[in-house]
């Protein structure tokens, strides 16, 4: 029997993201490349809706690096992704505590283009508009804020994980979740849609 010339690569599909972790961090490099291919997306999108689009993708490329040089950390004791986001939360917030802040004003400001035509109720333009209004409040949120709502609301994470990215006790879960989901409506109110 003839081994085929080309190297038979590794297949990961039904290995945990944990075990990968510690195949990574004992210096696995294929290892280490399928878990930056499993985890790069979910990060990316975490950096987008914590800093938004112009710097989304460095930071993101910033915490994927903080995660394979942190993986002998990685203990165990939570979900992996539960420990990735909190690696990104902390770039993320870190990051915003460097630079001198101000709101970031996108989404709620009128487009002052001209629409052409009416718009025609199932092409998702509505719904467009609503997300884009959503996303500039919440980028005007406080940052604290602003991190749980879209660890919560955009990621789905549960109240535990949420105690353990954000280090913070589970009651203090709830209550900054409750004053981020007030401030959010309070901005949305101050910027209501335009009325056809």
């Amino acid at each position: 029997m003839q081994v085929p010339s080309q190297a038979v690569a590794k297949t990961f599909d039904n290995i945990p993201d944990e075990t990968l972790a510690q195949q990574a961090a004992r210096g696995d490099r294929e290892a280490a490349t399928e878990i930056i291919k499993r985890i790069e997306r979910p990060v990316f999108s975490l950096c987008l809706n914590l800093v938004g689009p112009h710097e989304a993708r460095d930071l993101a490329q910033d915490a994927l690096v903080r995660v394979l040089t942190k993986l002998d950390s990685f203990s165990g004791r939570s979900k992996f992704r539960t420990w990735v986001y909190r690696v990104t939360t902390n770039e993320c917030l870190s990051h915003l505590r460097r630079r001198s802040r101000s709101p970031v004003q996108y989404g709620l400001e009128t487009d002052p283009r001209p629409q052409i035509g009416e718009p025609n109720p199932d092409s998702g333009i509505q719904m467009d508009e609503s997300l884009s209004r959503v996303r500039g409040a919440l980028m005007n949120l406080p940052d604290d804020q602003r991190a749980i709502l879209v660890l919560r609301d955009v990621r789905g994470l549960e109240y535990e994980q949420l105690s353990e990215v954000l280090e913070i006790p589970i009651g203090t879960v709830r209550s900054r979740l409750f004053r981020a989901r007030k401030a959010l409506v309070k901005l949305l109110e101050q910027h209501p849609p335009e009325a056809d």
